[in-house]
């Protein structure tokens, strides 16, 4: 028999063993801790999931930073930035306040931006210039801020039309047409603002960019439902534009065949978008039964009426190739060679 001396040497061994055998476990890396995280690309993230909607996410990020790091000047800019979305306007002036104050914020377009904006929403119209110009002061130089600078531009606008200031108002909006002019919705907004400021010069030029940027959109994609509604606003601007120069001039028959011209552009439009409608309530109809060949069929035609040929011709050809004699699907197909061709 062992002595208790063995006895307690072997316990202490296999306990020493059993340590040892814990440590190796908590070290190995299904289980190491993790890392900690990187405050400022934390909060990069969270300002990239408050642009994209996703809150939740924005709110845990910045949550997690506050718990670590609750001095960081640019917490305040993303709280700010999601109070705005939650429609906290008065805690989103406070944060904005606290982050613009800092050497950081009084040098980033962002913070100024922003509570520029909350002003502007809150018709705190005196209150929203300084901020928005200075905003436009610190946008860096580049053609990829020049969609920032035109939505400023265009906040700024807005301002001044607020305070019935048309002349400040049309100078912010030629600067935002001028900043991103081959952008459908920056110049949809331009052509509505310049019409609102009596700048009908602008409006009209304005809304052609918007025009021929949205048609390359639905080149693209002709199902985009921001694109057909673009262009809808653009044209009605147009039109009511056109009925001002008839009442100017009624005798100008030219005129009324350019407003005739638009109200038929604005009649094709809404069709179009009635279309859109329906075509969406089929997709979800396909949610709950993708199987059904009719429901597909249905989905394709409507495809085909707005151009986005490719979208129904994969539809038909899943068709044909459970169902060679289709002949419904027979019919949608060859609806689409002259296309092809």
């Amino acid at each position: 028999m062992k002595n208790r001396k063995q006895i307690r040497h072997s316990t202490l061994s296999l306990l020493a063993l059993c340590l040892s055998g814990s440590a190796v476990v908590a070290q190995s890396p299904e289980n190491a801790p993790a890392p900690p995280i990187d405050p400022v690309k934390a909060i990069d993230m969270a300002i990239h999931a408050i642009e994209t909607g996703d809150l939740r996410q924005a709110d845990q990020l910045i949550r997690d930073v506050s718990a670590t790091h609750p001095k960081m000047s640019r917490l305040n800019l993303a709280n700010g930035m999601l109070l705005i979305e939650l429609s906290r306007f008065a805690e989103a002036i406070e944060a904005f306040g606290l982050y613009n104050a800092t050497d950081e914020g009084n040098r980033d377009y962002r913070g100024w931006a922003a509570v520029g904006s909350v002003y502007l929403k809150s018709y705190m119209y005196s209150s929203a210039i300084g901020p928005l110009e200075k905003a436009l002061d610190l946008v860096p130089i580049g053609q990829e801020k020049g969609l920032v600078k035109a939505r400023i531009a265009l906040d700024l606008a807005r301002t001044h039309l607020g305070l019935n200031d048309r002349k400040s108002a049309i100078k912010a909006i030629k600067d935002a047409r001028g900043s991103a002019s081959d952008v459908g919705e920056i110049q949809a907004v331009v052509c509505e603002l310049a019409s609102r400021a009596g700048d009908s010069e602008t409006a009209v030029s304005a809304g052609a960019s918007a025009i021929k940027a949205f048609g390359s959109d639905l080149g693209v994609n002709p199902l985009s439902v921001p694109a057909h509604r673009g262009l809808v606003r653009c044209y009605q601007v147009l039109y009511s534009e056109q009925t001002i120069k008839l009442s100017k001039n009624p005798t100008d028959g030219q005129s009324f065949v350019e407003a005739a011209r638009l109200l038929r552009s604005i009649a094709e439009i809404e069709r179009r978008i009635r279309l859109l409608d329906a075509h969406g309530l089929m997709l979800q109809a396909l949610e709950s039964k993708r199987d059904s060949v009719d429901w597909q069929l249905i989905a394709a035609e409507l495809e085909i009426d707005l151009g986005a040929t490719s979208e129904a011709a994969a539809r038909i050809d899943a068709v044909l190739a459970s169902d060679p004699e289709n002949a419904a699907a027979l019919v949608l197909k060859h609806r689409l060679t002259p296309s092809a061709g």
